[in-house]
């Protein structure tokens, strides 16, 4: 690995890039953050300290509760202003069962927050697994973990956060649009290094469906290097009540059986860059892969770049509609070229 220093220019033209591996670890080693939190879902309590795995706070919603102003009961709009411009990481720890499900959806609710995985920072061999066991669908929301911000609620004030290295599991879902991760309008979200994945029984089983990433409104996102194993939609674009789905770039993910790629129901994933992804057929377990880019909400002013979709037929590889994107040096099938036709 070649040497970055944090002088060095080198770290801010490779960000604005895409987050290359060099540079995310020189900035892991030089960055400073205002607090770190421990969260260990199987053996924390809420109400510890948080300082290290002895003392782990159980929830995300305790972890930010150690955050200044949260141990004055205030709300996250109230702690907001409080924490303005700082930096926190959330290092998590949960083994992969599915007794260590939380019983309630979790929640980034504060700018600035990183919820980091120990299996990233320690190494999985030093049993520092980091596996978010998503609730049953009928008692989450519709999600595991949101990301979400409203100039109304007091209780959602996510910005410029990230979530990296996390595997997010879910066991059994039992009805539709049960998803992993739901990002709703806020800005800067970073989800990169994680595996999204649904029940082996999932797939082409009537009633039974999960999704990993769905995005409700959200301005400048970077969605890298994640995988995703039998999801209905791997990721989900759509506009939110504050912002559309725009000037976001996905990048460098790969999906394993499948029923989308990504899907995007409505015109209002605007401006956004994907690149060199790859959506993969069925072998073993999950959907048989319909679309890799199904974009029957007819957006436009997307750019989609050196992707490659595991399906025969022309149309259901990339499903464009009626909206006017760029399309350069895609591929489907047996190496077919792509031409956006």
């Amino acid at each position: 690995m070649e040497d970055t220093k944090m002088g060095d220019t080198r770290i801010l033209s490779e960000c604005a890039r895409g987050y290359k591996l060099n540079t995310r670890v020189a900035l892991y080693a030089n960055m400073i953050f205002d607090q770190v939190v421990f969260i260990d879902r199987g053996y924390g309590k809420d109400g510890n300290d948080g300082s290290d795995w002895d003392n782990a706070v159980q929830t995300i919603e305790g972890a930010q509760d150690l955050l200044p102003g949260g141990g004055q009961g205030l709300d996250r709009k109230d702690q907001d202003a409080i924490a303005r411009g700082r930096n926190y990481a959330l290092i998590f720890q949960s083994l992969l069962t599915s007794g260590n499900s939380y019983s309630v959806h979790q929640r980034l609710s504060l700018g600035g927050l990183h919820l980091i995985g120990a299996g990233l920072l320690y190494g999985a061999g030093g049993g520092h697994e980091s596996c978010f066991v998503t609730p049953p669908a009928t008692i989450s929301k519709g999600c595991g973990l949101e990301v979400s911000y409203s100039d109304s609620a007091p209780k959602a004030r996510a910005k410029a956060c990230s979530i990296e290295g996390i595997r997010f599991y879910n066991p059994d879902s039992v009805e539709a649009e049960h998803y992993h991760v739901l990002v709703q309008d806020p800005q800067g979200i970073v989800i990169q290094n994680c595996t999204f994945q649904g029940s082996d029984a999932d797939g082409d089983v009537t009633g039974r469906h999960t999704g990993g990433i769905i995005v409700k409104g959200c301005e400048d996102f970077v969605f890298l290097n994640n995988k995703f194993y039998y999801c209905e939609n791997a990721i989900n674009l759509q506009a939110g009540p504050i912002r559309y789905a725009h000037k976001g770039v996905i990048e460098r993910n790969v999906g394993f059986g499948c029923y989308r790629g990504v899907y995007c129901p409505d015109a209002y994933a605007l401006e956004n860059l994907l690149e060199d992804n790859r959506w993969l057929p069925k072998q073993n377990y999950g959907y048989t892969l319909t679309r890799g880019f199904d974009l029957s909400g007819n957006p436009s002013g997307n750019t989609f770049r050196k992707n490659y979709v595991g399906h025969d037929t022309k149309a259901n590889a990339y499903y464009k509609g009626s909206g006017t994107n760029f399309w350069d040096a895609n591929y489907y099938g047996t190496n077919v070229l792509y031409d956006g036709t």
